[in-house]
């Protein structure tokens, strides 16, 4: 089965350091594949564009890619391997980074056949 999705959305957030509000808006691509009972796939991508309000007037920009297989011992069992590729961009030269996680999530709890 292929579950496919796009969302957006647009929030106000606290900063916890400086600016009177942070104007976030949020883009997601999601493609799943589950290619037979115990194997699966997973790529999403994420845009999220932060424009800090006040006397501020930074901006930030960071695009995360995640790629990732799950694979089910059993029906209690799930081990997700898993890589991130995280860009951010910012007007304040400080806090740019590029950075690519890798892990590994644990999943126990009864799943539906």
């Amino acid at each position: 089965m292929i579950n496919k999705a796009i969302n957006t959305s647009r929030s106000a957030k606290d900063p916890l350091v400086e600016g009177d509000f942070i104007k976030e808006s949020t883009y997601n691509l999601y493609w799943s594949h589950e290619w037979n009972e115990s194997l699966g796939s997973l790529i999403s991508f994420s845009y999220v564009n932060e424009d800090y309000t006040g006397d501020v007037g930074r901006k930030d920009k960071t695009e995360t890619t995640r790629l990732s297989l799950n694979y089910s011992l059993n029906n209690v069992f799930l081990v997700s391997p898993y890589i991130d590729f995280l860009d951010k961009q910012s007007t304040e030269s400080n806090i740019e980074f590029d950075r690519v996680l890798f892990g590994i999530n644990f999943t126990f709890g009864l799943r539906k056949k």
